[in-house]
């Protein structure tokens, strides 16, 4: 016989001994981790496959405590040879009257046919059980696969929670989720929560679940946790909100039992910031009931959003005082746990938008009406130092437009433009027929009136001899940007008449760094100044896209400057509605297609400087196939069995 192997033959050898030692230990440690509660069965061999199951022998009297097994239950087995703890979980459980399948009969017995025997019934119970994971629950550190053999005998025990925590790698400093079930309702109670790494958030997640099935829930105690914990590591939650669902995070909820113990110490943020897309016609509006200052005019805005939106939800009212910080207003209430910022987009503020950044909030732009458009505007910028106004580019092209389709080719430039009037005027706020007529306004910081500005911006297009279609293309889509009502936004300059000033675009990094100063999510409202366009989609999605944009511009000038900013996770609720599936005519697919490189070099971009993009969907067919493939994470709540399968 091989030396070593005789050792371990005879029951009194040197070899028995260490085996004994063995599984005394291995029972030692098991009742460390719970109710000790059978064992794996000694009648039937143990392989050690790809996808290992064992059997095991249960305690009937701990089977009865316990109140019965489930498919979907967790035990644990403890190999004596390792110490490893092996999280496996029960996918079957079997019982028999082995008393009844022996042939065997109590011989005197006071029960009668169809009567029960108890004592027939305090028999083992087997049960069946795949082993999932492995690791080390005494000394830490991240579980694996399960793949070391486990021998007859080996200990099995009913689990705490913080083991089947532990063994799942389930970190409790991560950001809950909820609590872990299966099939059969949550495990232990509901007292596991399921984590998720605050560095998982920024490498993009998907959340898809149908209408009620919690995706806006989950997100808000997503968002509660990282704002009022810590478990966010200083992330700051900007959401994109198009049914005002995250304007009521200051809002106490109510909670069930389940959710108590997953959301222990997590409640509602103290405040948050309100970023509030605001149009011409809401300018004009508070203009005329302002006394002609900023402040008062963005007081009396925000005033009128809180009437609408906030204190239906709060019950009470508040007085709202706006304090300028460069081109940002601020305004808060004494009474209210909000901030608002009002929010317009700005192609002229100092140092301007780059044609290319204007040209990808145009989605479906042609490349010929791209290239006239970055020609144009850059022509005037080394012509005049400043980008044009949108009000006077689309004069000018709707102008050329007519001057193409002309059979008079002498036409005055000033004619065509008179023209113009009713097109321009309504994005002016403060405009009025009594005023200086609108062309001889005078831009604030531009030195040109708008007339003239417009007819520098003819003349290039006139020496560029573009094809009327391009013109056409490139009116059709300055068209759209002005009537968002949110770009370019400009007003008749208090106290100084024959002058319009364009309102200046707030700063993201100023908006973010006082949100993480006040550990206060952002919020940007787009169903406000959607409900007052009728509903349109396209002024939120612009506003969305800007966002975006802005948030990674600004990111990537702090990575490059080696300054330290704070992480972001932006949480773009019902995506779809943003970012759609590919499909109808030329132009819309040729809009999907840009906007699928834009968000995916926004979400590259995002990745390696710190901003992670959260999308949340109830169908991810009508969802564009690149967020499926940037989603790192993906979480499926109630679905339609298709939808999970396309997210694999």
């Amino acid at each position: 016989m091989v030396e070593g192997v005789e050792r371990f033959t005879g029951a009194g050898g040197p070899g028995w001994g260490r085996v004994e030692r063995m599984l005394e230990e291995a029972y030692r440690r098991a009742s460390e981790l719970g109710r000790l509660i059978g064992r794996v069965t000694r009648y039937r061999e143990v392989q050690s496959t790809y996808n290992p199951e064992v059997e095991v022998e249960v305690d009937p009297q701990a089977y009865y405590d316990l109140g019965g097994f489930r498919a979907g239950d967790y035990l644990v087995v403890v190999d004596p040879k390792t110490l490893k703890a092996m999280l496996g979980v029960i996918v079957e459980v079997r019982r028999i009257d082995e008393l009844a399948g022996a042939g065997v009969e109590r011989p005197i017995s006071p029960y009668k046919l169809l009567e029960p025997d108890p004592v027939a019934l305090m028999t083992t119970v087997t049960v069946r059980l795949r082993l999932l994971l492995e690791g080390d629950p005494w000394r830490g550190g991240e579980p694996v696969p399960a793949s070391t053999s486990v021998e007859p005998q080996s200990p099995v025990v009913d689990p705490r929670p913080e083991v089947v925590a532990g063994l799942m790698g389930l970190d409790e400093r991560g950001i809950p989720l909820g609590a872990l079930a299966t099939l059969g309702g949550p495990v232990k109670g509901g007292g596991i929560p399921v984590t998720l790494p605050a560095k998982s958030l920024l490498q993009h997640t998907l959340i898809i679940g149908t209408t009620g099935s919690g995706k806006t829930t989950l997100l808000k105690n997503v968002i509660a946790s990282i704002s009022t914990t810590g478990s966010g590591d200083g992330i700051v939650p900007v959401i994109l909100d198009m049914n005002q669902d995250f304007i009521q995070l200051p809002l106490p909820g109510a909670r069930d039992e389940i959710a108590s113990k997953v959301y222990r110490g997590v409640g509602p943020p103290e405040r948050i910031i309100v970023v509030l897309p605001v149009t011409v016609d809401v300018v004009d509006e508070a203009y005329t009931r302002s006394n002609g200052s900023l402040a008062s005019m963005f007081e009396a805005i925000a005033s009128s959003y809180a009437a609408s939106s906030i204190e239906p939800l709060t019950g009470r009212s508040g007085s709202w005082k706006c304090v300028e910080n460069g081109a940002l207003y601020r305004c808060e209430s004494h009474d209210l746990p909000y901030v608002i910022v009002p929010y317009v987009i700005s192609t002229v503020s100092p140092g301007g938008m780059s044609s290319d950044v204007m040209a990808s909030l145009m989605p479906g732009i042609t490349r010929l009406a791209h290239d006239l458009l970055k020609r144009i505007r850059e022509r005037f910028y080394r012509r005049e130092g400043s980008y044009p106004p949108l009000q006077s580019m689309l004069a000018a092209a709707s102008a050329y437009t007519t001057f193409l389709a002309s059979a008079k080719k002498n036409v005055e430039f000033e004619d065509l433009l008179d023209e113009q009037k009713d097109l321009i005027s309504p994005y002016i706020a403060g405009y009025k027929e009594s005023d200086h007529y609108y062309t001889t306004y005078k831009v604030e910081g531009l030195g040109l009136t708008l007339n003239e500005a417009a007819g520098i911006l003819f003349e290039i297009m006139d020496s560029s001899r573009p094809h009327r279609g391009t013109v056409e293309a490139l009116y059709r889509k300055l068209q759209s940007l002005a009537e968002s009502g949110i770009v370019d936004v400009a007003i008749s300059t208090p106290g100084s008449p024959g002058m319009v000033s364009p309102l200046g675009e707030p700063d993201w990094g100023s908006i973010v760094e006082e949100a993480r100063a006040l550990r206060a999510p952002i919020v940007v409202d787009l169903a406000w100044v959607g409900s007052r366009l009728g509903g349109s989609i396209w002024t939120p999605r612009l506003a969305a896209y800007r966002a975006l944009e802005r948030l990674i511009a600004w990111k990537h000038a702090m990575w490059s400057a080696r300054r330290d900013s704070p992480r972001v996770l932006v949480v773009v609720d019902e995506a779809h509605q943003f970012f759609p599936q590919e499909k109808g005519g030329r132009e819309e697919a040729e809009a999907n297609r840009q906007v699928a490189a834009m968000i995916s070099k926004l979400a590259r971009l995002g990745r390696a400087r710190g901003v992670g993009i959260a999308f949340s969907t109830h169908s991810p067919s009508d969802l564009h196939d690149i967020i499926l493939q940037l989603a790192n994470t993906k979480i499926v709540l109630r679905t339609e069995k298709s939808h999970a399968e396309r997210v694999g």
